[in-house]
C-alpha cells in the first residue's frame, strides 16, 4: 500500500539542512523506518534599489502566490494561474511577456502576489514604490472599469510576510478609481517603514461578470 506524504520545509536561514523522517511499521514486528530529508535554505531577501521587468521566467525568483480573503486572516500558498505572465496592457503587439496580469472575474476569487522579503534598514528612509499599472477591457486593449465586487490592492506585511491585514494596505482601486487602459504610473511613499517587510498586490472578484485585465 502506497502512502504519499507532503513535508513543509521553511528554513530560517541561508545553509545546508537535514532531518531524518521516522516511520513507525507495526504489521508484523515493530520497526522504524528511517528516512533522510535534505535541502538547502536560501536567503530570498531583497534590498532598496531592486527592478523587476517581469521578463523571463514569472513569478520571478522569490515572489510566490497566495490564496485568500484578506480580511479571513494569512493567506495560504497557492498554485493558481489566476496571477500570470502576460503582456502589458493586454497588448497582443507585444514581443513577449512582460507584466503580471489578472483577469477580474469570478465568485469568492481571492489572489495574492508576494514579493520576497525586503531589509529596507534600521532606520525610516524616503523609500517609494513604483510600478506600471493598466486596466483593459477583458479581451482587447480598450478602457474598462472596475466592477462593483472587485478590486485591487497593494498591501505590506510590517513583519516580513509572517501576518497580514487589510489595515496595511497602501492603496485600494475599485469601482471609483479609474485606471488607464494604456497604462499609468503608480508611485507609493514608503517613507516611515523600516525594518524587514514585504509587499504583495492582491486581486479580489466577488462576481462571475468579468470586467477586465490587470
Amino acid at each position: 500500500q502506497a502512502i504519499n506524504l507532503t513535508l513543509q520545509f521553511a528554513p530560517t536561514e541561508g545553509r545546508n539542512y537535514s532531518a531524518t523522517l521516522n516511520i513507525e511499521d507495526n504489521l508484523n514486528s515493530d520497526f522504524t523506518n528511517v528516512i533522510t530529508l535534505e535541502g538547502i535554505g536560501y536567503d530570498a531577501t531583497i534590498y532598496p534599489g531592486f527592478n523587476y521587468d517581469m521578463i523571463g521566467d514569472f513569478p520571478p525568483a522569490g515572489w510566490r502566490k497566495f490564496a485568500g480573503n484578506i480580511t479571513m486572516g494569512n493567506p495560504t500558498p497557492s498554485t493558481s494561474a489566476n496571477w500570470y505572465h502576460g503582456k502589458f496592457g493586454n497588448n497582443p503587439d507585444l514581443p513577449e511577456n512582460n507584466s503580471a496580469a489578472f483577469r477580474l472575474v469570478a465568485i469568492a476569487n481571492y489572489q495574492w502576489l508576494m514579493t520576497p522579503p525586503i531589509d529596507l534598514g534600521e532606520s525610516a528612509q524616503d523609500y517609494q514604490l513604483k510600478f506600471d499599472l493598466a486596466f483593459t477591457a477583458d479581451n482587447g486593449t480598450g478602457p474598462a472599469t472596475i466592477g462593483n465586487g472587485q478590486k485591487f490592492g497593494v498591501v505590506v506585511s510590517l513583519d516580513g510576510g509572517l501576518t497580514w491585514s487589510k489595515n496595511n494596505v497602501l492603496q485600494w482601486w475599485n469601482s471609483s478609481t479609474p485606471v488607464s487602459n494604456i497604462g499609468e504610473t503608480v508611485i507609493i511613499d514608503l517613507n516611515g517603514y523600516s525594518g524587514r517587510m514585504m509587499m504583495a498586490f492582491y486581486a479580489e472578484s466577488t462576481v462571475v461578470v468579468p470586467s477586465g485585465r490587470l
